[in-house]
Formats: C-alpha cells, sequence, structure tokens
C-alpha cells in the first residue's frame, strides 16, 4: 500500500517510517491505501498518530552582589508536555527535581557558581536543556586604615598609603591625590579610606 498523513508529519510513502524530527508535535490521521488489482477493490485503513514535542528546559538568571545583600532567583522554563523531570547543577552538585507540573521552576541562589541544566524529560520523552545562570556572591573586604604619626602644620605634604587593601581612595580636609597637605587639615580632621572591591 501507498502511506500518507494530515499534514505536518513526515512519512515515506512506500514504507510508513515516520521522519520524526521533520515532523510537527501534534495528532495525525495515517492511511495506508491499496489500489484495487485484478478482482480485489481498492482498500484502506486509518491509524492515529500522536507526536509529543520533546521537552525543553531553559535556565536563566543569576548576577553578582556582596555577601549579605540577598539572593539572585534563577528561573528554568519548561515546554512541552508535562509533568517535567530535570536536574540542574551548580557545576558539583547535581539537583534532581521530579514531576514539576508547571511551567516554571525557580530558586534563590546563594553561592557563586554557575548554574545549568544536565538533563529534561517528560512521561515519554526525553529532551534539551539550555542557558546558563552564573551567580558571584562575594565576601566583603576587610579594609583597615592604621593610625597617623602626628604632623606638623608646615610639614610638606605626606603620601597616605596606610589603607589596607591597597587600591582605595582617601579623602578629608588637606587630603588630595593620596596625599596629604598638613597646613590645610586641623587637629582632630578624619581621613577616610575606602576601597570598593
Amino acid at each position: 500500500g501507498v502511506f500518507s498523513s494530515t499534514s505536518g508529519l513526515s512519512i515515506n510513502a512506500a514504507t510508513g517510517e515516520i521522519n520524526l524530527s521533520a515532523s510537527q508535535a501534534g495528532n495525525y490521521v495515517v492511511t495506508n491505501s491499496i489500489a484495487a488489482t485484478g478482482s480485489c477493490p481498492a482498500a484502506s485503513s486509518n491509524a492515529t498518530i500522536t507526536l509529543l514535542a520533546s521537552p525543553t528546559a531553559t535556565i536563566s538568571g543569576g548576577g553578582t552582589t556582596c555577601a549579605g545583600s540577598g539572593t539572585f532567583p534563577v528561573t528554568i522554563a519548561l515546554t512541552g508536555v508535562g509533568p517535567f523531570d530535570f536536574t540542574y547543577t551548580d557545576g558539583t552538585t547535581p539537583v534532581t527535581i521530579s514531576g514539576n507540573a508547571g511551567n516554571t521552576y525557580s530558586f534563590d541562589a546563594t553561592s557563586t557558581a554557575t548554574y545549568t541544566i544536565t538533563s529534561v524529560s517528560n512521561s515519554v520523552c526525553a529532551g534539551t536543556g539550555s542557558g546558563s545562570a552564573v551567580v558571584g556572591i562575594f565576601q566583603n573586604p576587610t579594609v583597615t586604615l592604621e593610625a597617623f604619626d602626628p604632623f606638623c602644620s608646615n610639614s610638606n605634604n605626606s603620601v597616605l598609603d596606610q589603607g589596607l587593601p591597597v587600591g582605595g581612595t582617601y579623602t578629608g580636609n588637606g587630603v588630595s591625590g593620596g596625599s596629604l597637605n598638613p597646613s590645610l587639615a586641623a587637629t582632630g580632621d578624619l581621613v577616610t579610606y575606602t576601597y570598593v572591591d
């Protein structure tokens, strides 16, 4: 016989083999038709075929912040027919979620990591995962400024290098360009050292 189907299904007319990757998800009626020959009349028979879309999981979100400033939401968007089983990882520890009925899943990332999808499936089909969520949660730097030795008001400018970590900025009366002009400062003035990681 000769195989045919409703539109959207890629089927080999001679063998009935279906090309799944070239077909669209949906419900189809496949017909096998045998032409009349000799004293035998033409005959045909139908069958219904359902092609489910392979599920997908796309992970996104993330960002960068300092410790204690909050968390970052990471979202997994799911397509296909649920419920879904999927696994995501932070590069070290895989986490498996089973029977997720919705098309999204979210969690709050609390540590520095790159999150990716390693598998996704539903009750029938295995699918593909894509995307990544890069999260950076960094410790706040410890900033210190050593006490200054006394200055004379008529002293030359003094380079300020007591702040740690190196690379910050100094502000205050008489402070300019990383040095202190004692003639522009007064006893009790404060010098502030600011460092941004």
